[in-house]
């Protein structure tokens, strides 16, 4: 789901089997395609936004 959080609008919401990178950059086409770019991008802690090394690894900050 990819929703405006000042303005609680949705802009994208679909199913699937399990979330990861792809179905994240699927929303992301989704509001960019139908919006525009956006100005900023807030994203929980979900492991397929963030780098880690390797599996179970700390995640990297700087990257």
């Amino acid at each position: 789901m990819t929703m405006d959080d000042a303005t609680n609008v949705l802009y994208s919401a679909f199913f699937v089997e399990e979330e990861g990178t792809m179905s994240s950059f699927h929303g992301l086409r989704e509001v960019i395609e139908a919006q525009g770019l956006f100005s900023s991008l807030y994203v929980d802690r979900g492991a397929h936004y963030w780098y880690t090394a390797e599996a179970g690894g700390k995640v990297d900050k700087a990257r």
